[in-house]
C-alpha cells in the first residue's frame, strides 16, 4: 500500500454517498484507472474485513460497512503500507548487521 491508496481508502471510509472516480483523480492528481487500481488493491488487502467496496457506473466508488468495521480496515491498511515502506527503507546490508 502507498500513501495515496491508504489516503483514499480513509476518504471513502469517510464519505457517505458515491464518489466519482473522476472526482477522485483529481483530487490525487492521478487517472481515473489509477483510482480503479488502486481500489482493486485495496479490495484485496481488505478482503478478510466485513466492509464492501462498491463501484457503480456513473456514480462512483463507495465504501459500505459498520463505523468499527472500517476503522478496523483502515488499521489493516495503514499496518500494510508501514510494513511496505519498512522493507523498502531496509538495504541488503542493514539486513546482515
Amino acid at each position: 500500500m502507498n500513501k495515496r491508496q491508504v489516503d483514499l481508502f480513509n476518504y471513502l471510509c469517510g464519505a457517505k454517498d458515491y464518489v466519482p472516480a473522476k472526482v477522485l483523480a483529481q483530487q490525487y492528481q492521478v487517472s481515473s484507472k489509477t483510482i480503479y487500481k488502486d481500489i482493486d488493491d485495496i479490495t484485496e488487502a481488505v478482503s478478510d474485513s466485513n466492509i464492501q467496496i462498491q463501484k457503480k457506473p456513473r456514480a462512483g466508488i463507495k465504501v459500505s460497512g459498520k463505523d468499527k468495521d472500517k476503522v478496523k480496515a483502515m488499521n489493516i491498511i495503514a499496518n500494510l503500507q508501514e510494513r511496505q515502506s519498512d522493507e523498502i527503507g531496509t538495504s541488503p546490508a542493514d539486513e546482515e548487521q
